[in-house]
């Protein structure tokens, strides 16, 4: 049987002190430790969840924001080169007329040199048609000077043009 020992019972009580001693003394400390602990991972664990959440949100925000600023890009890109487009064509026309006032200019000028040429020409062969008939009056001459005297002239003409 078991014997029952004075030993063994003062071992025990200490036990049993040293054990309400620690559990008083260093379990209340550790488990409220623990609690807080176990608290502040719970509340890291909920704050992780909830930027995870507004960090989804402002990515799709941000996604959205790109497409609205490639959609305008494109529009702008369109807008260009419509722009462009229009500005070629107006151009194109604006040459077309200032090409065609210039050809008509040059016309112009041309007609009024061709006129102004002309007017000399005209004045000129009167000219010298009066010094013919004062070189014929002054000499009155036979049909074969006279012959002669126009012949002189033609070459005199022909060295002045």
């Amino acid at each position: 049987m078991v014997e029952f020992n004075m030993n063994f019972v003062f071992q025990l009580i200490n036990f049993a002190i040293i054990y309400l001693l620690l559990r008083k003394l260093l379990y209340a400390p550790i488990a409220g430790y623990m609690e807080k602990r176990r608290d502040e991972i719970r509340n890291s664990i909920e704050q992780a969840e909830h930027d995870k959440e507004v960090a989804r949100k402002t990515r799709e925000k941000y996604e959205n924001q790109i497409l609205e600023a490639k959609k305008e890009a494109a529009e702008i890109l369109n807008r260009a080169a419509k722009q462009g487009d229009d500005m070629i064509s107006q151009s194109k026309v604006e040459a077309k007329k200032q090409s065609q006032n210039i050809i008509e200019q040059a016309k112009k000028e041309i007609n009024l040199e061709k006129e102004r040429v002309f007017m000399e020409l005209r004045d000129e062969v009167g000219r010298l048609s009066v010094d013919i008939a004062q070189k014929i009056i002054v000499q009155n001459i036979d049909y074969a000077s006279q012959e002669q005297l126009i012949k002189e002239y033609l070459a005199e003409v022909g060295e002045v043009s």
